[in-house]
């Protein structure tokens, strides 16, 4: 969970006091966040969203690693050998290669993108779910893979993939 002292200037029990004195336990999670920014200008949006984010799990209305829309999203990360496009395209073979991760298995066909900063290789699930696999720069012949693995359906899911995507990160 945030620690919103440094940032904000005021301690989760003081968050906490605030939100549930403008009836933040009745509000949506967009509603929450649009009144933190609106009474509290000095906090950044980012700031806002993490601390609704929080104060739901604080109130039993969120899981760790729930979306707003009731689906899960888990991600993992490792600094590897490599270039960006090189280790985006192993990766991208790796899973293809076996069909999919953690008991998911591949719909359709991956998409990879390049922008100045990152490599990605997308992928939807049959179960609806999809990853995004990022690769940066992080050094001379190294770069950060980041998955993220989305709309996943129960926390369950969530924790098994964390370990299979751990488990991918380090045989790539």
């Amino acid at each position: 969970m945030l620690d919103p002292q440094e940032a904000t200037g005021r301690s989760w029990e003081e968050w906490r006091a605030y939100l549930d004195s403008v009836g933040a336990r009745d509000l949506d999670h967009a509603a929450i966040a649009k009144r933190i920014v609106q009474d509290h200008p000095e906090v950044s949006g980012w700031w806002a969203q993490g601390l609704t984010v929080s104060y739901e799990r604080i109130i039993g209305r969120r899981l760790p690693g729930q979306r707003t829309d009731g689906t899960f999203t888990v991600s993992a990360s490792r600094v590897v050998a490599g270039e960006r496009p090189e280790v985006r395209d192993r990766a991208g073979r790796m899973l293809l290669s076996e069909g999919g991760i953690g008991g998911k298995v591949f719909a359709g066909g991956p998409r990879t993108t390049d922008t100045p900063v990152r490599s990605y290789w997308r992928h939807a699930f049959d179960d609806g779910s999809r990853v995004s696999v990022g690769v940066e720069d992080a050094g001379p012949g190294k770069v950060k893979v980041a998955v993220e693995h989305e709309r996943l359906l129960t926390p369950e899911d969530r924790e098994l993939l964390r370990g299979a995507w751990k488990d991918f990160l380090a045989r790539l």
